[in-house]
């Protein structure tokens, strides 16, 4: 190979960068293997399913089949029985408007609870902030990942002291928070 100037080496390119690496694409042999790719692209499937009805208030079915033992795998919004049913059976046993009130009380039910999940993991989020804040720390200053997991038999008082201080913020934070989240699901059930 000839040397234009660009780079001394032939998987450089002429920023110095290197050339992205081809993956060979193959069959993966092993069962173990062929399982856990199809179970994270399955849930990947899932989720983004899911994510993209509530998100413009359409509703889809998905069916999947393993690759090893061909068994069939189902998700929907707002069920799966639901969207499958509207397009093989031609239903006109319930009235229009029965039928299209039933899917708006899936669908708000649905979309409460997937607001709730994202709430809890915005607040986990800010719990695990908060309490690093009010948690003890050890000897060095750093405060422990799961500090309230420790165990208080090797602490001297006044450690003790601190200890049960943040277990009970802790405990106050959760009572707060629990409060806060039953009063806001009455309030959306109350709305929808």
């Amino acid at each position: 190979m000839e040397n234009n100037g660009c780079g001394t080496a032939e998987n450089k390119n002429c920023n110095g960068n290197r050339k992205p690496r081809r993956t060979e694409i193959r069959r993966l042999e092993s069962k173990n293997a062929l399982y856990t790719a199809f179970v994270k692209r399955r849930d990947g499937l899932f989720r983004k399913t899911k994510e993209l009805c509530v998100r413009t208030g359409g509703s889809a079915a998905v069916v999947v089949f393993s690759p090893v033992a061909r068994k069939p795998y189902v998700s929907g919004f707002p069920s799966p029985n639901a969207v499958i049913d509207r397009f093989l059976v031609n239903s006109h046993d319930q009235p229009q408007q029965q039928q299209q009130q039933q899917q708006e009380e899936i669908i708000n039910a649905n979309n409460v609870t997937v607001v709730e999940e994202e709430e809890e993991e915005e607040e986990e989020e800010e719990e695990e902030e908060g309490s690093a804040a009010a948690a003890p720390s050890n000897d060095n200053g750093v405060v422990p990942e799961n500090w309230w997991e420790e165990s208080p038999l090797g602490m001297d008082p006044d450690e003790l002291h601190h200890f049960r201080a943040s277990l009970l913020e802790l405990r106050n934070n959760v009572v707060g928070r629990i409060g806060e989240l039953q009063l806001r699901d009455r309030c959306l059930i109350d709305f929808f």
